[in-house]
């Protein structure tokens, strides 16, 4: 395969999936914070820390809409990230991977990314950090999280 071939499709690959990462996290998550920060502009409202104006919600509006925009853009570079690292590691490693074809030789190093990048560092971390929770079971939790 020729090697400016390669490489773009690896950084295609990367950035189709960080856009359709971005994407899930704009129709599944954004929803869930966007209930949230209106819930916590309400209770700045009725404190009176901030006033019910045009001008508070014409501002919260166009963070949002940047911040959504932002999510999109992050999750394009972070795919490349990601699809440039692949691509490097798969370029060094493929006479050493196991399987007798390229197909497989990328899922078993896709396997083994997955696993070094998400589920060892996932049991390792709990997914409450020690700042979170309870003042009582601080130590606890700074200890499992060590």
């Amino acid at each position: 395969m020729k090697s400016f071939l390669f490489i773009g499709i690896i950084l295609l690959a990367g950035l189709m999936a960080g856009v359709t990462l971005g994407l899930v996290n704009l129709l599944l998550v954004e929803p869930v914070i966007d209930s949230a920060t209106n819930i916590e502009n309400q209770n700045l409202i009725n404190s009176g820390k901030s006033s019910d104006s045009p001008s508070f919600w014409a501002n919260y509006y166009s963070y949002r809409a940047w911040q959504k925009g932002g999510e999109i853009l992050a999750g394009a570079i972070l795919g490349i990230s990601y699809g440039s690292l692949f691509g490097i590691v798969f370029v060094v490693s493929k006479n050493t991977l196991p399987g007798n074809n390229i197909i497989k030789k990328s899922l078993v190093l896709g396997l083994v990314f997955w696993l070094v990048l998400y589920a060892v560092p996932f049991t390792k971390y709990p997914a409450n950090p020690p700042s979170v929770g309870q003042s009582s079971t601080i130590e606890f939790r700074q200890d499992v999280y060590l």
